[in-house]
C-alpha cells in the first residue's frame, strides 16, 4: 500500500452515520480534504473514520480527527487496523482509545451505534 494515492472516500451508511475512509498517506497536504469532508457532515450524523487503508498519519491529521468530536457532534469513532501498523502505533502513543471509541471494523462501529448489520 506504500505509495498508494491518498484520498478520503465518503460512504453513507444505514441509519444516521457516515463513514470516511482514509487511504494512503495523510499529512498537512491532505488535511484540507478531511476538513472539507467533515464540514459537509451534519452535526447530528455519526462519523466513523476508517483508517485501515491509511499508511501514514501526521499530527495535523490526528488533530483534525480528534477535533471532529465536538459538543455538537459527539458521535465520532475510529476503525483501526488490527496489526501494529504505523497508524495504530501513532494513535496508541497519544492514547486515542481514551479519547474516541475505537473498533476493529466498520461493521463493529455501526453495531456500536445500533445501526449496523
Amino acid at each position: 500500500m506504500w505509495g498508494e494515492k491518498s484520498g478520503v472516500e465518503v460512504r453513507a451508511s444505514p441509519g444516521d452515520a457516515v463513514v470516511l475512509i482514509l487511504t494512503g498517506d495523510h499529512d498537512l497536504t491532505t488535511k484540507p480534504m478531511l476538513v472539507a469532508e467533515l464540514a459537509g457532515v451534519a452535526p447530528e450524523t455519526a462519523v466513523i473514520i476508517d483508517l485501515t487503508a491509511c499508511t501514514f498519519i501526521d499530527s495535523s491529521v490526528i488533530g483534525t480527527i480528534l477535533g471532529a468530536r465536538r459538543p455538537d457532534r459527539p458521535r465520532v469513532s475510529l476503525v483501526l487496523p488490527a496489526d501494529a501498523s504505523y497508524v495504530t502505533r501513532a494513535l496508541s502513543v497519544i492514547g486515542v482509545r481514551d479519547l474516541l471509541p475505537v473498533h476493529p471494523s466498520v461493521a463493529a462501529a455501526l453495531a456500536a451505534l445500533g445501526e449496523g448489520p
